[in-house]
């Protein structure tokens, strides 16, 4: 087994390189492909040397935890620049993502909504507002779309193509709620979710 480190452009390419890796418990790594040079620096230097990069990205060059990658089957690593601002990145598993799934769905389930969570991403899948959402659709059996968060008044709004039954959640960051509540037709296409995640 090898470890592996995403950073396709593409956001769809980079979701199902994620699937994949998690499917397969590849231990995996989760890479900005618009990072700083800085950025990049501070990762190169946390990504265990050898580990294959999807995608176009940086050449690794940390240290190698003992049996790595072996003793980390199945671990996702997500980055965050935290309240420090340098990139650290974060281990998770199957059961850690599958518990903040079904946190959430229980918090709703008691509110009165569906316990299947549908779920949109505006932001990319390299930003945990954006793979969060598959996460989601994925432990409770719904369905997830990603679009790219063109929200100005010169772009229609995405066809959702989502189920009608089901809670339809639509994660933004404060910046694209903004956007569409701005948009010619943003009110009307916010209406069709259960619930916004900012």
């Amino acid at each position: 087994m090898s470890a592996q480190a995403i950073f396709c452009k593409d956001p769809a390419a980079y979701l199902n390189a994620v699937w994949e890796a998690f499917k397969n418990g590849t231990p995996t790594f989760l890479g900005n492909p618009h990072w700083s040079l800085a950025a990049q620096t501070e990762a190169a230097q946390l990504i265990p040397v050898h580990t294959k990069i999807v995608g176009d990205g940086l050449t690794p060059m940390g240290p190698a935890p003992a049996n790595w990658p072996h003793a980390w089957q199945g671990q996702l690593f997500i980055p965050t620049g935290g309240t420090g601002g340098k990139v650290k990145f974060v281990a998770h598993n199957a059961t850690s993502l599958q518990a903040a799934a079904i946190s959430l769905q229980q918090y709703l389930v008691a509110r009165g909504f569906s316990s299947v969570l549908h779920g949109v991403s505006l932001t990319p899948p390299w930003h945990i507002s954006g793979l969060m959402p598959a996460f989601r659709a994925h432990f409770t059996g719904g369905t997830h779309r990603i679009f790219p968060s063109l929200l100005t008044a010169e772009h229609a709004l995405p066809d959702l193509n989502l189920p009608s039954d089901g809670c339809r959640l639509l994660s933004v960051v404060p910046t694209q709620l903004q956007a569409l509540l701005q948009h010619p037709h943003g009110k009307k296409w916010i209406g069709a979710f259960s619930a916004i995640l900012v």
